[in-house]
């Protein structure tokens, strides 16, 4: 798992690390990955964190162990998802950002990486109160 935290660590160099709070379970297991891979899905997820909570916002990241499996939540206290587009945020191209603000690729290419990783991504957001993304990784070694 030091490796996951290693790449979240690098994925918010150059971002506002004032506003980010780390809280990892000790001695989490290790975890079925590419390093590559999940740093993009991290590098993606923080960046629509810090989109989302403007100058007086904060985000957390919290590992924990979830049965056979290490989850890592992306919470922010930023501006929420409207209800109507939960349903779309991981469908290519679709955006909430403002015309040249975002792709709509970030979270489509989140959600395809971590399934290629065995893993799965959810994502609950309440308009005005932010937004939590969980991404689980199966343990090294195990099957899907």
């Amino acid at each position: 798992m030091r490796h996951v935290v290693e790449v979240i660590s690098y994925s918010t160099s150059g971002m506002r690390k004032d506003v980010v709070t780390f809280q990892f379970a000790p001695e989490l297991p290790a975890v079925r990955s590419d390093p590559t891979q999940l740093e993009q899905v991290f590098a993606n997820l923080l960046s629509n964190a810090f989109d989302a909570i403007g100058p007086m916002g904060s985000v957390q990241v919290v590992g924990s162990l979830a049965g056979d499996r290490v989850a890592v939540e992306i919470r922010d206290d930023g501006c929420g998802i409207l209800s109507e587009n939960l349903h779309r945020v991981f469908d290519p191209f679709f955006t909430t950002k403002p015309a040249g603000k975002g792709t709509g690729l970030g979270l489509a290419i989140c959600y395809t990486l971590v399934q290629k990783l065995g893993g799965e991504i959810q994502l609950w957001s309440t308009t005005g109160k932010g937004t939590t993304v969980r991404v689980t990784l199966p343990l090294e070694g195990k099957n899907c």
